[in-house]
């Protein structure tokens, strides 16, 4: 399905290039953090990736990347800067400072007792990375896709992994699933259905007084940049259409969370009241859940029109992968018992002195085997039959080594028997279980070990996600709970505060500043011609404050972690700031 590469699997959610990279970290099974270039370099290798380098890259990064509007449910962990809301994730920093590793959640979505069922495609006379993989959630629903593919448009918005797996579960027990919603982590604005298909996602904003607004949250899928160069830049300065609405405002952002406050004259605040708030500010969006083309599960281009359509499609499949692992490990267990069964017997029969095979010779010891009806090893046998790897270690020669598993047994102790017992004993009492269960009491039972782990992942994020708590407005403000036909309620809430990274910088007293041409009352005249220096002469720091010259320096050079440290001494904020140039000119960071 090459000419169909820019297009997601119905059934994964995945392009081909996310399918590899998330081949190749199953493949590498990492426990500890890989560097974004290096792991590149694997997934060129393993599954016989030959794109660009960089669109590879990216592909990395934009799974892993967690911020608000983009994955419900990352698959890689990001370790570093990999983008914030604030440009949609392209202000991510270069991908050679970049960490990532498997997401704990992973491989509760794509199980691990799948992978033998799965079809892998074969580049070269080598298993590279399946047609599809079949997680136990539609992640196409979760994480959603946008773009233009071969075919059509691809343009698929987010739901709650929480509803989807209600949904699940309501029809595994038979009964009518509920509508779902919208859902975007971390987002505190609102998202309502208004048509078919059709949903109406607003932001929020509060009156703080006759002259002020505050915008605490965007709409669904708009950056914070794109909307201050688009909306809030353009009320500003006006237009051949419009007059300019506001005089004024400031930026408190984080990574993850939003807040303009804006300043108008009590004129243009009755003005955007009477045309509505959400309107002037442009706080509403409609979302189309239409014209959506997918790779159905045989791999064709298909249009979906809704999640319903999806779930359809998706659920048969999942379904029937159960019964497939239900077979697949029952014969399993049943080859697994029987292989044991045989060694407790043969250990038995040897202590016994009722059979003995060493030193006769491999032929004549095979033969005594199959006299007395030992089976060849069952569990290669079985690999066999479903067309699996038999390694040596397992099977050894096709015709003699089928008994290696006995023949090569040296402890013959009364310990050993019991421990051979015990351990039939436990997979015949799996193979009993797993008999006994369906393929929907198998699918209940992979959802509820999902909704355990995502608990526990969302617990130990809860300090990280401190921060996307919704923005609350200053004690003076209104908050207007947005609603489809923008009707405005009001509600008092707590201040927001500005963001909490960076330190407070305290304006210098005029005693404080070195470069102030003061003159010292005590001190006596001296004779002679005063020169005054100017500011641009001899001194480009004259007239300045020290602190602010270093603030600004370490705004520039923030995303490249470069540290200058507090000093008074303008010399030393001269000298640090040619350094920086010149490190920023060499194009790496300084120290």
């Amino acid at each position: 399905m090459e000419k169909y590469h820019s297009i997601p699997s119905v059934m994964d959610g995945l392009r081909p290039t996310q399918r590899k990279v998330l081949f190749t970290c199953f493949k590498r099974n990492d426990k500890d953090k890989v560097e974004v270039i290096k792991l590149a370099g694997s997934v060129a290798a393993d599954s016989a990736y030959r794109e660009g380098e960089a669109s590879l890259m990216g592909t990395i990064i934009g799974l892993a990347q967690d911020f608000v509007g983009s994955n419900n449910l990352n698959l890689l962990v990001p370790i570093g800067e990999f983008g914030t809301r604030h440009e949609g994730g392209k202000d991510a920093a270069s991908s050679r400072y970049l960490s990532t590793v498997l997401s704990e959640l992973a491989r509760f979505i794509f199980h691990p007792s799948d992978d033998p069922l799965l079809k892998h495609q074969i580049d070269s006379n080598e298993e590279i990375e399946p047609e599809s993989y079949v997680p136990i959630i539609p992640m196409i629903l979760i994480n959603g896709t946008s773009g233009i593919g071969t075919g059509g448009m691809i343009d698929f918005l987010k739901f709650n992994p929480r509803h989807i797996v209600d949904f699940l579960k309501q029809k595994l027990d038979g009964k009518q699933p509920l509508p779902i919603n919208l859902w975007l982590k971390g987002f505190t604005g609102k998202i309502e259905g208004s048509g078919d298909n059709q949903y109406t996602s607003s932001g929020n904003y509060a009156v703080l007084s006759s002259t002020q607004v505050e915008i605490t949250e965007l709409p669904f899928g708009v950056w914070t940049h794109n909307y201050k160069i688009s909306v809030i830049e353009k009320l500003l300065r006006g237009s051949e259409e419009m007059s300019p609405l506001i005089t004024d405002f400031q930026e408190h952002h984080t990574g993850n969370t939003v807040k303009f406050t804006v300043t108008m004259s009590e004129a243009k605040m009755r003005q955007a009241k009477d045309e509505g708030l959400y309107k002037a500010f442009q706080l509403q969006s409609t979302h189309y859940i239409t014209s959506m083309v997918l790779c159905d599960p045989s791999g064709s281009p298909k249009i979906y029109y809704s999640y319903q359509q999806i779930l359809e499609d998706f659920y048969p499949v999942r379904l029937k992968l159960y019964e497939k692992r239900k077979n697949y490990f029952s014969g399993y267990l049943q080859a697994i018992s029987k292989k044991l069964s045989n060694q407790f017997r043969f250990v038995c029969e040897v202590i016994d002195d009722v059979l003995i095979v060493f030193n006769k010779g491999n032929i004549l010891e095979v033969e005594d085997l199959r006299h007395r009806n030992y089976d060849p090893d069952p569990v290669s046998v079985w690999k066999r039959t479903n067309n699996r790897k038999v390694t040596d270690e397992d099977a050894g020669e096709v015709q003699t080594g089928d008994y290696n598993y006995l023949l090569h047994m040296f402890d013959f102790s009364l310990d050993s028997k019991q421990k051979l017992l015990k351990k039939r004993d436990f997979y015949v009492k799996e193979y009993d279980i797993l008999l006994k269960k369906s393929a929907s009491d198998l699918w209940l039972e992979d959802l509820e070990q999902f909704m355990v782990v995502l608990k526990e992942v969302e617990d130990a994020e809860e300090g990280k996600l401190a921060s996307i708590v919704e923005t609350a407005p200053s004690n003076q403000g209104r908050l207007i709970v947005p609603g489809v036909n923008d009707v405005e309620l009001s509600q008092t809430s707590e201040e927001a505060a500005p963001a909490n990274v960076g330190s407070n910088v305290r304006a210098p007293k005029d005693s404080e500043l070195p470069l102030k041409n003061k003159k010292k009352e005590d001190e006596p005249k001296k004779k002679g011609r005063k020169r005054v220096a100017k500011a641009d002469e001899g001194n480009p720091a004259s007239g300045l404050s020290v602190m602010a010259i270093v603030s600004f320096l370490n705004m520039l050079v923030f995303r490249r972690r470069v540290v200058i440290p507090q000093t008074e001494n303008v010399i030393d904020v001269l000298d640090t700031g040619m350094s920086v140039r010149n490190s920023l000119a060499a194009g790496y960071p300084s120290s």
